[in-house]
Order: structure tokens, then C-alpha cells, then sequence
């Protein structure tokens, strides 16, 4: 699915923002890329500068649990133990 078509649908979905330069978005970026409970739409923060601005990234990797434009979750960092636990929450 298309970003657009997630976010108008209302379901939940994953928001990466990554830099092929910070080795911990490039670990996080590999982990989500075989993830399929929940759409995942990776954003490099060097290729879309206004799109980190307007989500207020001012690290990365930072990844956003939403679900339309609303963010129900928000983490900031890579720990390979804790940064997808908070998912099974859900």
C-alpha cells in the first residue's frame, strides 16, 4: 500500500526516519524492513529535510507508531532488545 492510501485507511503504521550515515538507523532500517505485522514507510532524512522538520526528528534513527496523522508512539534511538517490544502492545 501506498503511504497515502495507510494513513487515510486509519490503520496503524510504522514512520522510520533513518541517514545512511548513523550505523543504528542502518541496524534499525535492516530490522524493519523484514516486519509485516504493520505497514513501514522508511524516510531518509537527508532526501526529505522538510519532512523531518515538520515531525520535529531532531535524532535518528527515530521511529513513529501511528496511526493516520495521530502518533501514538514515539522512540528515539536503536536498542536492538527494546526498540520493537513496545509493538506488542498493541
Amino acid at each position: 500500500m501506498e503511504y497515502d492510501e495507510v494513513v487515510e485507511s486509519g490503520q496503524k503504521y510504522l514512520l522510520l526516519f533513518y541517514a545512511q550515515w548513523a550505523p543504528p538507523s542502518l541496524a534499525l532500517k535492516e530490522r524493519l524492513e523484514g516486519h509485516n505485522r504493520f505497514p513501514v514507510f522508511m524516510i531518509n532524512v537527508e532526501e526529505s529535510p522538510k519532512t523531518t522538520l515538520d515531525k520535529d526528528v531532531r535524532a535518528v534513527p527515530t521511529l513513529f507508531f501511528m496511526q493516520s496523522d495521530e502518533v501514538l508512539k514515539r522512540r528515539i534511538g536503536y536498542d536492538p532488545d527494546e526498540t520493537l517490544d513496545f509493538l506488542e502492545e498493541e
